[in-house]
């Protein structure tokens, strides 16, 4: 099995970090009720604790 050259293993370390974490792109993360945090803090105490 021939072995990966130390260059190309962080080539395609780099790439896959840099496109993996560009897929998602400018979502925010969410909670299980799949409220953002700024959902959340327009929300009155009531609300966020029925949700």
């Amino acid at each position: 099995m021939p072995r990966i050259p130390a260059a190309a293993a962080l080539a395609l370390t780099l790439l896959t970090l840099v496109t993996g974490c560009a897929a998602g792109g400018n979502q925010m993360p969410t909670d299980a009720a799949g409220l953002t945090q700024d959902d959340v803090a327009e929300m009155s105490l009531h609300q966020e604790f029925d949700a």
